[in-house]
């Protein structure tokens, strides 16, 4: 817990930089496939879809899709939820955000205990970074430390994910 307040903390003392007239200026979105350490059952790739608002502090969003969570009989689907802040930070053709807020894995399908949908809150922080291959893509590589709480047991577990993000929408215009 404190990890993620200290993470706050860096993401709001980090000067603000402007944008730079680059197609990495704007927001981003892209899928990576990450590896949950720590989680148990199979090590698969988890496909996470991520949006990352422009640079300078902003927003960060992702949902992981759990394959090994999803059940057909019966109907069950397991996703992670990641929201929070984050400061994008230009250096040289590269972004490097950091990023920190709330967390949660949700289980939704056939009623147990009455409840459709039942939820483990967590935090999380870590570092992505943005790797421009061309005018519109880039190569994203994230790791991120996810603290869920559940019963009165927390449990901490690192994602390290690699995939492709691309311009979202019309960039904006630097200040």
């Amino acid at each position: 817990m404190r990890s993620c307040v200290v993470a706050l903390w860096l993401i709001f003392m980090v000067p603000q930089v402007r944008a730079q007239a680059s197609p990495l200026a704007g927001r981003v979105w892209g899928v990576t496939f990450d590896h949950w350490r720590g989680a148990s059952g199979a090590a698969l790739l988890r496909p996470s879809l991520r949006a990352t608002g422009p640079r300078g502090t902003g927003w960060e969003l992702a949902l992981t899709i759990f394959p090994d969570g999803i059940w057909i009989v019966p109907p069950l689907l397991v996703v992670g939820v990641q929201a929070g802040l984050a400061q994008r930070i230009p250096i040289g053709p590269v972004d490097l955000i950091a990023k920190a807020g709330g967390a949660a894995i949700l289980q939704g399908g056939m009623p147990e205990e009455g409840k459709v949908l039942r939820a483990v809150p967590g935090v999380q922080a870590g570092l992505g970074l943005l790797v421009p291959v061309d005018r519109r893509s880039t190569i994203r590589l994230d790791v991120t430390r996810h603290v869920y709480s559940a019963m009165g047991y927390e449990t901490g577990v690192w994602s390290f994910g690699v995939g492709v993000a691309g311009p979202w929408g019309k960039a904006r215009k630097p200040r």
